[in-house]
């Protein structure tokens, strides 16, 4: 008979365990689809930081926690079962590093963009502009930060918003320097403008304008909206400069004119015509698993702070089991024994 009541105990344990897992991956509505259009995608993953932050932090104010907090959370907690801690706690904090880096970067691309557009403003030659255009040339993707285009040519700009000094050498490896002076790879930043002016030229030559071709007047800059920091550029196919120094450059650009205002106009249309409506993959992640790991994460976290952390009161989880089971003793003794 105790042997049933302890069975009956252990489901009921199961089947609340159970009920909490789908409670919690029901509120992780953000990121349900695979692919995003790009603003929207940034938008999905500061979502599913509120909703897990709001799952774990539940009695606390959730205003300023993000990922940080659930990283560490998990990795202070002293898990009983050692297996959540080894398994699946490693993976999930490893993946939670993902997305933090992802969004710091995100971030930081957007407040450049935003303080470019403000420098824009200040360009005293008459010009349009194009932000983040995205060209697709047969699977071979780009996208651009800025394209600007004025009488005497076509400006490709990349914005970086960075705190470190930069060193980009002659074959345009773009590398950063840390704190400690430790040089440190990113990309290869000349291959990248490559391939994107030639997607741009493809475009230009579709859209008619050979003219612009033929002169070669399009530029490439790298623009750093940083001026504290030290740039050293030794790739002679792109230039660099600061953000505050951008409008001179554009301004005082000069050659033959080979655009007129209504050609700045059509051609405006006509890239933009050509944009790729690509789709975006926010992190690439199988976010599936991630939510179910949370999830499986957090109910035992949940379990273990009833079970031991309180194990003396009258409110634990023990006692209410316990409790159970004297009433299915009890309702058994009426019914079958008296």
């Amino acid at each position: 008979m105790i042997t049933k009541t302890n069975e009956k105990i252990k489901n009921w344990e199961v089947t609340e365990m159970e009920n909490r897992k789908n409670e919690i991956l029901t509120n992780l509505t953000a990121l349900k689809n695979k692919y995003y259009g790009k603003q929207e995608g940034l938008t999905e993953i500061l979502k599913l930081q509120k909703e897990m932050t709001s799952e774990m932090f539940s009695n606390e104010s959730i205003v300023h926690r993000n990922f940080y907090d659930i990283i560490n959370g998990i990795s202070n907690f002293r898990f009983r079962d050692k297996r959540i801690k080894n398994e699946i706690a490693g993976s999930f904090i490893s993946n939670c590093y993902k997305i933090t880096n992802k969004l710091k970067s995100e971030k930081s691309g957007m407040q450049g963009e935003r303080i470019a557009n403000y420098s824009l403003d200040n360009i005293r030659e008459e010009y349009v502009v194009l932000r983040n255009l995205e060209l697709d040339d047969n699977g071979k993707k780009t996208e651009i930060d800025f394209v600007v285009i004025t009488k005497y040519g076509v400006f490709i700009l990349e914005i970086k918003n960075t705190k470190r000094n930069v060193i980009i050498d002659n074959v345009g490896n773009y590398f950063t320097i840390s704190f400690r002076g430790e040089k440190h790879f990113d990309k290869n930043i000349g291959i990248k403008c490559n391939n994107r002016k030639a997607l741009l030229e493809k475009a230009i030559k579709k859209a008619g304008f050979l003219e612009i071709l033929v002169k070669k007047e399009i530029q490439q800059i790298v623009v750093f909206t940083n001026t504290e920091i030290k740039v050293q550029n030794d790739f002679k196919y792109i230039k660099e400069c600061y953000l505050s120094t951008l409008p001179h450059i554009i301004d005082e650009f000069r050659g033959e004119q080979i655009l007129s205002r209504r050609d700045m106009s059509n051609l405006l249309i006509q890239l933009q015509a050509q944009e790729s409506q690509s789709e975006y993959l926010p992190i690439n992640l199988d976010m599936e698993q991630f939510k179910n790991d949370f999830a499986d994460i957090l109910i035992i976290m949940e379990q273990e702070k009833r079970i031991y952390n309180n194990w003396n009161k009258k409110d634990t989880i023990i006692t209410r089991m316990n409790q159970l089971g004297k009433k299915i003793y009890d309702v058994y003794i009426k019914k079958f024994v008296a």
